[in-house]
């Protein structure tokens, strides 16, 4: 008898609704994974069919930047996970709304030209502790070691954080 037969025998001797309880370990491995992105609808889930991966930092560039972000995290909102849009002035909140983002669950923050780098990337900094998702304009600019650490609450949180730029 193979390993499959002999965990099927087992699973079979347990109580009514025991059995249903039991997962392999790369079952519960799958559930881990799926349950660390957040949704994402409509053809970027053939781009992301598991959903926008908790704990990652994701460039975004080009003129169609803003549309391609409103459409990753649309359904994230939907299903309740808050974005903070930082020094993205220019983002339409009638566009937004069009490709599906839950407004109610966004938060719009304008640091400003005048703010120092260090205060800028403290400030991102809280809000990746606050938020599912923060977006933020290419203006933030900072040493490698800034960088990872930023990098590295993002993860811990378990957090989305995109960055608009010019040069990917």
């Amino acid at each position: 008898m193979d390993a499959t037969g002999s965990i099927s025998e087992v699973l079979s001797r347990l109580p009514p609704g025991i059995g249903a309880a039991v997962r392999t370990a790369a079952e519960l491995g799958r559930t881990r994974h799926l349950e660390r992105c957040l949704p994402v609808s409509g053809d970027l889930s053939l781009l992301l069919p598991d959903g926008l991966p908790r704990g990652t930092v994701m460039a975004v560039a080009g003129s169609a930047a803003l549309s391609v972000t409103a459409a990753m995290v649309a359904a994230a909102t939907a299903h309740g996970s808050w974005l903070a849009l930082v020094d993205l002035d220019h983002a339409g909140h009638g566009a937004l709304a069009e490709s599906g983002v839950a407004l109610e669950r966004v938060v719009c923050v304008s640091l400003g030209a005048a703010v120092s780098e260090d205060v800028r990337l403290r400030a991102v900094g809280a809000l990746v502790d606050g938020f599912d998702i923060v977006a933020i304009g290419g203006g933030l600019r900072c040493a490698p070691t800034a960088a990872r650490r930023l990098a590295s609450r993002v993860r811990a949180e378990s957090g989305v954080l995109i960055r608009f730029c010019d040069d990917v």
